[in-house]
């Protein structure tokens, strides 16, 4: 009997004016930008500066308005603080949202404003993702994955001797924890790039009934004890000179790409473990290299485990993609702070962005997506999913007749069938204001006219 599927979607439980409501009312004059902003969660925001006194004294350059400033350097790739100054003297348009600002009052608030506001931002942008989050369908028997990495930017020892890495090289450290279900960083830890990644398992590692996925870097025994006592698991890949018990040997399927699956205590005479885990012998495709992954889940397959130690790279991808279009690589200042501080909201901007590729439902991927927001930031909704949808995929009304007389022409092409009916004849017969609305279950993009507000309440 096959598992039955975990699925998370934040659509499932939404009705269609839900999601009109979150992109806008007025989507032929609302902007990218603008949508992309109204996604911030501004009552943490407020709350988190009447807490800390970030604003006091200040008249012009707001938290907000600093964060739109970093938002829009890291969408628009922007180089250093004097271009980040110029684009804001020469757009009028941005000023609505950043104030007219020196780069010397960039650079001061970032190096001076606390960082918990930021990371508090990030975390209820976060939070909201996950009300929002598209379909991911995993194995309901495999629970929640969650995949511990570290990446490493390096960086100038001159300007930067607080970040302490190699004798002529210093560098920081992004810890994260990446919800693979989600597909977003959960929470981020920052340091030094000579602190090793097992000093920050503690910080990650702490839900039970959560499997977290990690390299060989975490190999920490003594921890792993103590995941096997608290039911938390994990899998990871052991290395290569690692001692072994094998207790006992299950058998496994021929022709798989698992060649073993063992019961075993890890580790020598001062080191061994009290608790017998799983060692699965894998071979990679990619070079033929053999090596083994362990685990403390007995309740799935040597071949599932396989499969879900894969899903570790996805945080390798996240990792290259922000620092390939995101400003992680290049700092806008020299202290702990300012850099903390840049990062946090380039990971407030990657869930705003997420939000805005589900929510208008496009089939184009993420990067594309992204590219389009960043080239037009000013661009009207109604243009941006003009844009993303492909024309064949449009439901276009086009009158000929009066409203009044409700005489209308539809026309359509490639539409895939939703379980929608009442839905779709309101639409057609109770025409009121144009906007574009992407249907989530069924994946279409068309241009309809919404319904009141209080409908299907």
């Amino acid at each position: 009997m096959k598992a039955p599927l975990l699925i998370s979607s934040g659509f499932a439980s939404k009705q269609p004016h839900t999601l009109t409501k979150e992109l806008t009312n007025t989507a032929n004059c609302t902007t990218v930008f603008e949508t992309l902003t109204g996604f911030l969660p501004k009552n943490i925001l407020e709350r988190a500066i009447n807490e800390t006194g970030a604003e006091y004294g200040t008249k012009k350059f707001t938290v907000l308005r600093q964060l739109n400033t970093m938002m829009y350097a890291h969408l628009t790739e922007t180089t250093g603080l004097r271009d980040i100054e110029a684009a804001i003297i020469a757009d009028k348009k941005l000023q609505e949202y950043t104030g007219t600002i020196s780069a010397s009052q960039i650079s001061r608030a970032n190096r001076s404003r606390d960082t918990v506001i930021f990371k508090q931002i990030f975390e209820a942008s976060l939070a909201k993702l996950k009300k929002h989050n598209g379909i991911r369908i995993i194995p309901g028997s495999w629970g929640m994955l969650k995949a511990l990495d570290s990446t490493t930017v390096s960086l100038c020892i001159s300007l930067f001797p607080w970040a302490e890495y190699r004798d002529k090289t210093a560098a920081v450290k992004i810890h994260t924890l990446y919800d693979i279900l989600l597909g977003c960083p959960e929470s981020i830890v920052m340091t030094e790039g000579i602190i090793h990644d097992k000093e920050k398992m503690k910080n990650f590692v702490k839900e039970p009934g959560i499997t977290y996925l990690f390299d060989r870097a975490y190999l920490d025994y003594k921890e792993f004890d103590r995941y096997c006592m608290e039911g938390i698991f994990f899998v990871s890949r052991l290395k290569k000179n690692a001692i072994m018990k094998v207790m006992n040997e299950n058998a496994v399927l021929k022709g798989e790409s698992v060649l073993s699956d063992k019961e075993v205590i890890l580790g020598g005479q001062s080191t061994q473990m009290q608790h017998p885990i799983r060692a699965i012998q894998v071979i990679d495709s990619s070079n033929g290299e053999l090596f083994y992954i362990i685990t403390n889940r007995f309740d799935l397959t040597a071949e599932e485990i396989a499969q879900i130690y894969r899903l570790r790279w996805t945080i390798e991808t996240f990792f290259k993609w922000i620092k390939q279009h995101l400003k992680i690589k290049k700092f806008f200042g020299t202290s702990f702070n300012a850099v903390l501080n840049q990062v946090y909201s380039a990971l407030t901007l990657y869930c705003l962005l997420l939000l805005m590729h589900i929510l208008v439902g496009t089939k184009h991927n993420f990067l594309k997506t992204v590219r389009l927001i960043a080239k037009g930031p000013w661009n009207t909704l109604l243009q941006f999913q003009e844009d993303l949808s492909p024309k064949s995929l449009h439901l276009k009304l086009s009158k000929s007749g009066s409203i009044g007389n409700k005489n209308l022409k539809l026309c359509y092409a490639g539409i895939k069938s939703v379980n929608c009916i009442k839905f779709f004849n309101f639409l057609v017969l109770r025409l009121r204001w144009s906007l574009p609305f992407s249907l989530a279950c069924g994946r279409i993009s068309f241009y309809v006219k919404a319904m009141p507000a209080n409908y299907l309440h």
